[in-house]
This record gives structure tokens, sequence and C-alpha cells, in this order.
């Protein structure tokens, strides 16, 4: 216990966390903004149960950084990118303000609320006006190329790559490129599960206030190794921490499920594709 509260208190993410211990000494739970730092779904209330995965460093440290992204989010802004998302991951094409309007039934206040995004970089728009990247899926190119369902995208971070493939369901390709070396990299996902987990991704610090897309996600990145990530982190100069795409996948599909969740009211649904199965919230 005192490990962990060690680990906690060094980081500089302000998060909810409790810990939750049963009947038996070695049963202990971690919640991070009520999720389990294992990713192990929670037992019912005032259900106790004798566990043997009991979290590790690694696992807290991955909660801490990605569950602090939610904190980044508003609820109106929070709707319109989901809304965007997932007309993004429809039809493939730019989305315009009067589309994601007519599709939320919400004109009032959408041009301010776009305003507010695209000063905190939470979302990208082309030189319409139009949007071109929410919540970490992109029309346009970025180093994290994404095939889903026959489909072109790519991906602002590492991060984002996994929680769009996990909190849809998906099956397919990502391909993009250790930073410190040019190596490529290539991940296939099978049903929203990276099928190669040897691959290393660096969680930056999230700051407070800062442009995400920009400040935080050109940071988080895939490596083909732990040395190779320390030397460019070392490099650049910068705080964060090391982590494995297994240890990463679901706190990534944490964020992004409940991300997406916010577009839940608006009745968007995902096309028919035989090649990957997308399930919308």
């Amino acid at each position: 216990m005192h490990r962990i509260e060690n680990v906690i208190e060094r980081e500089t993410v302000q998060i909810c966390w409790s810990c939750l211990t049963g009947r038996w000494d070695s049963s202990l739970t971690i919640l991070i903004d009520g999720f389990d730092v294992t990713g192990r779904p929670r037992e019912p209330r005032n259900q106790a149960s004798c566990r043997l995965d009991l979290p590790t460093e690694e696992q807290i440290l991955v909660a801490l950084r990605g569950l602090s992204v939610l904190s980044c989010e508003r609820s109106l802004t929070g709707r319109l990118q989901a809304a965007a998302f997932h007309i993004l991951l429809q039809t493939v094409q730019p989305v315009s303000v009067d589309h994601l309007a007519a599709r939320m039934d919400v004109p009032a206040g959408i041009t301010s609320g776009i305003e507010e995004l695209q000063r905190s970089a939470h979302i990208r728009l082309d030189s319409n006006g139009c949007v071109v990247g929410a919540l970490g899926l992109s029309s346009s190119p970025t180093m994290h190329e994404l095939s889903i369902g026959g489909s072109r995208f790519w991906a602002w971070c590492a991060f984002d790559v996994i929680g769009i493939f996990g909190a849809t369901r998906a099956s397919g390709l990502a391909q993009s490129m250790d930073p410190c070396n040019g190596e490529k990299i290539l991940l296939k996902f099978a049903d929203g599960i990276p099928q190669n987990g040897k691959y290393i991704v660096f969680m930056a610090d999230v700051q407070s206030n800062s442009a995400l897309c920009e400040d935080w996600c050109s940071k988080v990145n895939f490596f083909i190794s732990t040395e190779s990530a320390e030397v460019w982190v070392q490099t650049n100069g910068l705080a964060g921490s090391l982590v494995s795409v297994g240890n990463l996948v679901p706190v990534a599909v944490e964020v992004c499920s409940r991300l997406l969740a916010k577009g839940r009211i608006y009745g968007i649904t995902a096309p028919t594709n035989q090649n990957a199965c997308f399930i919308f919230f």
C-alpha cells in the first residue's frame, strides 16, 4: 500500500483515486476515477473477492496519465467532439459545422463551441472550417496511419490509435514510426485488440490548459524498444512514463469509450461493414 501511495504522490497529475480491500490481505483494488487500473471489470457493490492480479507500478502510472485526459473535456464541447468523431468515421470526409449542427440538433452555441475547441487544439479544422480531426481520429495525415474496414484514417497519437481500435472493437492495421530512429511500426488489431504488444509507448504528462493535440499528442509515440524511447525522451527533455502496449490498452479503451459515450444521445450509428465491428454508445 505504501508503494502505491508513493507512486501517486510523486505524480504531477491531479485525479480522484481510491483503494478497496476485501477480507483477504492480498486483495487490493486501486480505482482511479472509478477505473480499476488492472483493467478488470468492477465487482458488484458490496461483493468482495480474492484476487491475485495486484496492480503494478506501470499500470498505476498509465492510468494516472491516461485518465487525466478526461479532465480536459467540458459538457457541450465534449458532445461536439463525440458527434464529429462518429460522423468522420461514418463518412471518411471533413465534417461541416452545418452538418454537425443538424445531426446534433443544437445550432445554438455550436459555433462558439467549435471555436473554443480549436483554440485549445482539441479539434482540427481545414481551410474551409470543416472538422477534420476529433477525439484523436483524423481524416488528414499524421504519423499514425489507420486502416479500418477498408477506409484510411489517421490518429493524433499512439494513445489514440489503441483507444480508437479498442473502443470501436474494430479490426485493421495501424502503421506508425519510431521517432528516434525512423523504424516503421506495424500493429494489427483484431476486434479492437492489438496482436503485438511488444512495442513501447511514451505517455507524457498532461498539463492543464494545454493545447492537447499539439502539446500532448505530439509527444505520445510508439517506440521499437525501451532503449530507443529513453534516448528520444532524454534528448527532448520530456516528463512522463514509458509503458508497454499491453498495459496501455485497458486505459486507452476506457478513456476513448467514455468520450465517445457523450455522443449517444444523437443516435449516430455506424455503417455496416463486414470487415469491422463498430460499437457506438
